[in-house]
Order: C-alpha cells, then structure tokens, then sequence
C-alpha cells in the first residue's frame, strides 16, 4: 500500500464524530477541537473527551485503487 494523503481537519472531525456516535448515539452536543497534532478534545456538560490518534494514521491506496484508513487511537474520557 502507498500513501497518498495525511488526515486533515475535516477528516480527524468527522473520525471524532464517528467515535462519539458509536459512544452516545450521535455527536450533536460536543463541540470538537482539533489541536494542530493528532489530538481531538470533545466537550460537553459533565464530560471531557481526548482523542489520540496515532501519528501514522493517513489515507493509503492498495494495489486494486482501493483507499483505506487504517487508525490507531487512544481514548482518554473524564465524567464528573
């Protein structure tokens, strides 16, 4: 597989709002920022959210033209 782009803004958000949507049933109340590292923080009442996404995670395109994103992450969830 080639690399044939990095995850920029638009794509680390909608990674964030996949994330939440599987946790919470959807993302609508968190506001998401997205520092310029690989770092996602999601914000609402009561709960504060760190996404790390492994510095390796891009788009890679296969033999067949197909793309994939394959991501690592780590998830750091504060309630109170």
């Amino acid at each position: 597989m080639k690399k044939v782009s990095e995850l920029n803004q638009d794509a680390k958000k909608s990674y964030a709002e996949k994330i939440l949507a599987d946790m919470f049933g959807n993302s609508n109340d968190f506001k998401i920022i997205i520092d310029n590292s690989n770092t996602i923080v999601c914000k609402k009442p009561f709960w504060d959210i760190k996404i790390n996404i492994d510095k390796m995670a891009a788009l890679y395109e296969d033999e067949d033209k197909n793309i994939h994103v394959p991501i690592k992450h780590s998830i750091f969830i504060n309630y109170g």
